[in-house]
């Protein structure tokens, strides 16, 4: 059984999901792979795991020589944070920018980036979020693929739907402070195909409400 982007699957689903698959593994013989560039830490639930089969989660590696493919992996720069920035700021710095992806944790964030983006840049700006229709998704990544080929002005203001199983690329992409492998998978979108010696990857911490963000699964995933 092969798991792409194993990622993304639900905390909740975590533990009885890595039982099953000991279970399988240990009594009928079967293998299972874990694909991701941001491989999850699942080994750490062993003991958890455990409980339910004998063997528990005990992962073996099966990429060798792993500090040789990040080097020639090593198409970005990442830059982290020194202060919280504003949405006025934020919407300030991308415009400087002639094509950037913008990557937010909130949908209402992302759209209320792309409103004020779109006010100075109306034909160059686009949005891309889980509360549009698949049909809709698809017709703005259809035109953001097209501008990023012929080398038009672009800028994308997205939620973390792009991040997964999106073949986009960008020279900078700016990604609101997220867990790591959150931060990895923006990464993939900057300088995808290496036509430049070094993308850069802003890690950006915006001014909010704690209230406005999701608690529990995502502030575990963060740890």
């Amino acid at each position: 059984m092969i798991f792409d982007e194993a990622q993304v699957m639900p905390q909740s689903l975590v533990i009885p999901t890595l039982a099953a698959l000991s279970f399988l593994s240990q009594n009928f013989g079967c293998t299972t792979v874990f694909s991701t560039a941001t491989q999850p830490a699942f080994e750490s639930f062993d003991s958890k795991v455990s409980v339910y089969c004998e063997k528990g989660w005990q992962p073996k590696e099966i990429v060798t020589k792993q500090l040789n493919l990040f080097k020639r992996a090593r198409r970005v720069k990442v830059q982290w944070p020194k202060e919280q920035k504003s949405w006025e700021n934020i919407c300030s710095e991308a415009l400087t920018y002639p094509t950037i992806l913008v990557i937010t944790n909130l949908r209402k964030h992302a759209l209320n980036l792309y409103r004020l983006v779109s006010v100075n840049k109306p034909d160059e700006t686009f949005h891309l979020s889980t509360n549009m229709c698949p049909a809709h998704r698809l017709d703005v990544l259809k035109e953001v693929i097209k501008r990023l080929k012929n080398k038009e002005n672009c800028t994308l203001i997205s939620t973390q739907c792009v991040e997964a199983g999106v073949d986009l690329d960008f020279p900078v992409v700016w990604r609101a402070m997220a867990p790591l492998e959150a931060i990895a998978q923006a990464a993939g979108r900057c300088n995808r195909e290496g036509q430049l010696k070094q993308g850069v990857v802003q890690v950006f911490m915006p001014i909010a409400e704690d209230i406005e963000y999701p608690t529990a699964d995502y502030r575990r995933s963060a740890i």
